[in-house]
């Protein structure tokens, strides 16, 4: 099944696309932790 292969790929890639992007936002919040402790907050990022 050719559409079978297609299916798993596309799948493949939309989970490490998500992962990549959970990896992400996971070292920007780290970052900001890091900051945040390193300086006082001028003003909040949200």
């Amino acid at each position: 099944m050719v559409i079978g292969d297609m299916l798993r790929e596309r799948s493949f890639k939309i989970s490490l696309f998500c992962c990549s992007i959970l990896l992400f936002t996971l070292v920007l919040t780290l970052i900001e932790s890091k900051q945040r402790v390193a300086s006082p907050p001028s003003q909040s990022s949200f």
